[in-house]
């Protein structure tokens, strides 16, 4: 049975009629589990994504640049952007509340700069998965996305004693 998760709902209103991406990882077990979102919210799970994963050594790739993502997000506490393994420009804002890591927020899906795209990528111009990828949005934008989901989940995770409670601290 599926169960109503309004940050799902958020979610899908802040994608819709655009073809950027939302996921959240979580450190707190939970919030995760009260927020419930789907598989596709949880990694990237875009067509661009999904095809560069199944190709030879392309998931060892993704989660080695999600790994390197989430380690920095963690250290340095401070939002940031760039270009993942393949080229699709991502945001990555991590959620704190005091010094615990509650969760990160990732926008991607997006081409900032199509030649530097197209050389990590492999693909071709033209090719038509370039067309379900969201073009030339800001970092500003992307932060802005961000700050949403994180208040959201901000208000959310304190109105849930267990999941204080459940907290880890970031090192």
């Amino acid at each position: 049975m599926d169960t109503h998760s309004p940050l799902r709902d958020l979610i899908d209103v802040l994608e819709q009629g655009n073809r950027y991406h939302i996921s959240i990882e979580f450190f707190n077990k939970v919030l995760q589990k009260h927020l419930q979102l789907t598989h596709r919210h949880i990694i990237h799970a875009t067509q661009f994504c999904d095809m560069v994963k199944q190709r030879n050594g392309g998931l060892d790739r993704c989660l080695r640049c999600k790994s390197r993502a989430l380690d920095k997000a963690r250290r340095e506490k401070a939002p940031f952007a760039g270009l993942c393994t393949f080229g699709a420009y991502e945001a990555c804002y991590p959620v704190f509340r005091g010094d615990v890591l509650l969760c990160v927020v990732f926008v991607g899906n997006i081409i900032q700069d199509e030649a530097a795209f197209l050389e990590r990528s492999g693909l071709q111009k033209g090719d038509p998965l370039i067309n379900t990828m969201q073009k030339n949005m800001s970092k500003d934008d992307c932060m802005k996305i961000c700050r949403v989901v994180a208040s959201y989940i901000f208000m959310l995770y304190d109105s849930m004693p267990d999941a204080r409670e459940n907290s880890v601290h970031a090192t």
